[in-house]
């Protein structure tokens, strides 16, 4: 081994005497012609190669080979370091070192293999390309070398021709220029992802600042619009109290309260929308009894079908007794939405609601007309937002009913789908799983009948906060027609001031108001009024999920939202003050009396065409065809102006079955 070292060394020797390398045939010529320059890298720069070996020799020889050697347009710059102390510090100094000829056996046997495991882990340079060069490879076998250092080659000096040596460093220089490039790709890409990482960024803030924006923008909007309506709703509420309100008057402001609860719905309608689209719709499971919900909706579909003389049919093929667990309101919106667009587009024919399970809890709704169909093109555009259906002349409404059924449907987890054939009618089916409730459901028995005031053993105060005077006006209005001891205040600092003077049983409190907001006020009165139980009730324009939430939590005992129906007023009153009420006689009694003690009418005889007009008018709930004839009947002898009192009783009570009872009564006279 040491005699092919020697005879290494004697070759470098010759080679550095001589003048030209014109005739060299020694060692490391470059004798491989097919050696040229390359693709072009970083053209202005050039390799830098560091030789590490205790050997002047070698590094003037290594020199001497590459002399004016260029690959890929660039020269090679050699740094020389003649132990492994110096090549590590020569390291750190010099930046974009491609390739280290690194010695083994120097300062000490393992000098270079220390060096190459510096490089990698002291310095943490993954880059460099490390070629070992030993005259002596029994210090340091290949195979072994290879296993325990991460060098990229492995040269015994005495085999290496200058050709060899020059495909060795081409080699090397070319993984350290694709290592380069590879970084650099990392890095480009990584400054692509930070900054489409921050584009992202300010496009999530901005589509969160132009949501909150927007949610601020449709509470106020709310606030604005259910202000003024709740003071509308309100009065013509407590205006249709009275009892002495003349007929006239009573179906004008049924008519104004009608249209209020149609905007309001619209209203409505959005802000649902608003909800789904901003994520903060959420379900609310309850166990309930399902026929008890399909029941109800029943009573107010079947009068509806009654006003168009459609047949309305309630299906339930299912156990009725069933009690399941989900969002009951969400459903009851579904297919209240449904079944009033089945009504409205419906002329002639039938309505019907058919519900079964198709297997395990699986429910279906399927609601059904005789109407007049909807295209295949319209069908696949009706669950799209705001969309109305072209060329139909009932389409009012704002097109939104559907795409919020068809989005409630599916945040519950179920399906909405439609099945529709022009001049045939249409069915939507509703499949939602619904499970068996979790515990039994307490049935409450809600009366029909109006509530007329507080029993007479009952007292009850209450304090109204608004500083809105029509709103403070109306619910005052409605708690003293109850009999409830009535002060008001016009905002919260008054409304601690009243219950400072004297305490309520019951507080109805405005949010939004001057000089101290209604939340600001219950707060202080849960500080001040600590050992005071002041049930504290937030009225209120402003209705957001994360509002409502608000509200209870600073301490509200319930939340309503303007508009207001008065029933829940009454539920405040039942459920915190233990209120009792008298009710109004139920007028249907009276009138089963009126047509048990009529008159037969023997000698009355009516036109038949007015019979047959007053009977169809009656049938369809025609108010002011109906009085139209009434007028006509007192003009005939022998009890006309009998049978128009008797039916003008009747129709103020809106009693249209005893009209129809008392009309058969005396239709074999016509």
């Amino acid at each position: 081994m040491y005699a092919r070292y020697s005879k290494y060394l004697q070759s470098v020797k010759r080679l550095m005497a001589m003048k030209t390398d014109s005739d060299n045939k020694f060692i490391f010529r470059n004798d491989d012609p097919k050696v040229k320059n390359q693709t072009n890298f970083e053209s202005s720069a050039v390799w830098r190669v560091l030789i590490v070996d205790d050997s002047p020799e070698v590094h003037e020889l290594t020199k001497l080979i590459f002399g004016k050697f260029r690959f890929e347009d660039k020269s090679i710059e050699f740094i020389s370091a003649y132990s492994g102390c110096e090549s590590l510090e020569l390291l750190r100094e010099h930046d974009g070192i491609a390739l280290v000829l690194l010695d083994v056996v120097m300062e000490n046997d393992h000098a270079g293999l220390d060096v190459a495991k510096s490089i990698r882990e002291d310095l943490n340079n993954q880059l460099t390309r490390i070629i070992l060069r030993t005259g002596q490879p029994g210090q340091a076998p290949e195979v072994k070398v290879a296993i325990d250092y991460d060098i990229n080659d492995y040269k015994d000096k005495a085999d290496l021709t200058s050709s060899r040596l020059i495909s060795s460093v081409v080699t090397a220089l070319r993984g350290y220029r694709d290592l380069v490039r590879l970084e650099n790709m990392n890095e480009t890409l990584e400054k692509k992802v930070k900054l489409r990482t921050a584009d992202l960024e300010k496009s999530k803030e901005a589509a969160e600042a132009a949501t909150h924006a927007k949610s601020i923008f449709l509470s106020n909007i709310s606030h604005e619009i259910r202000t003024p309506l709740n003071a509308i709703l309100g009065f013509a509420q407590l205006s249709l109290r009275n009892e002495k309100l003349p007929k006239e008057n009573f179906d004008m402001i049924q008519a104004i309260e009608i249209a209020g609860n149609h905007l309001l719905d619209v209203i409505n309608d959005v802000l649902d929308l608003s909800k789904i689209e901003a994520g903060e719709m959420k379900v609310e499971n309850t166990d309930f009894i399902l026929s008890k919900l399909l029941d109800d909706i029943s009573i107010m579909f079947e009068m509806r079908c009654d006003q168009k003389s459609l047949q309305w049919s309630l299906v339930n093929d299912y156990n009725q007794d069933v009690e399941v667990r989900g969002d009951q309101g969400k459903i009851r919106q579904v297919l209240i939405n449904l079944l009033g667009n089945a009504v409205k587009f419906t002329d002639k024919g039938r309505v019907q609601l058919r519900v079964f399970l198709s297997g395990g809890d699986q429910f279906l709704f399927e609601v059904k007309d005789t109407g007049s169909g909807i295209s295949l093109i319209e069908q696949g555009l009706v669950f799209n937002m705001f969309h109305q259906a072209d060329g139909n002349m009932n389409a009012t409404g704002t097109g939104l009913g559907l795409s919020i059924s068809k989005r409630q449907a599916e945040l519950m987890e179920g399906k909405l789908e439609l099945d529709s054939q022009v001049g045939v009618g249409s069915q939507f089916t509703f499949s939602l799983k619904l499970p068996r409730a979790l515990k039994k459901v307490a049935v409450s028995v809600a009366s029909n009948r109006n509530i007329r005031r507080l029993t007479s053993d009952m007292n009850i105060s209450a304090l109204v906060v608004d500083d809105v005077e029509v709103n403070r006006v109306m619910l005052s209005g409605l708690l003293l027609d109850l009999g409830v001891d009535v002060v008001s205040a016009v905002n919260g600092e008054d409304a601690l001031d009243q219950l400072r003077k004297k305490m309520v049983d019951i507080v109805y409190m405005d949010i939004r108001m001057p000089i101290m907001n209604g939340d600001e006020a219950v707060k202080t009165i849960r500080k001040e009024f600590l050992n005071t139980n002041v049930i504290c009730v937030a009225i209120s324009a402003y209705s957001m999920a994360h509002e409502i939430e608000y509200y209870l939590s600073v301490g509200f005992n319930r939340y309503i939202s303007k508009p207001f129906h008065f029933d829940e007023i009454y539920k405040t009153l039942t459920d915190f003050c233990s209120a009792e009420f008298e009710y109004e006689e139920d007028s249907n009694d009276n009138n089963e009396k009126v047509v048990e003690g009529l008159n037969d009418f023997n000698q009355l005889v009516l036109p038949e065409l007015l019979y047959s007009e007053l009977v169809a008018a009656v049938e369809l709930n025609r108010m002011t065809k109906i009085r139209q004839l009434l007028d006509d009947l007192k003009l005939i002898d022998n009890g006309g102006a009998e049978l128009k009192a008797t039916l003008s009783l009747l129709l103020d009570s809106y009693d249209t079955g005893s009209m129809i009872d008392v009309l058969k009564k005396i239709g074999s006279n016509c």
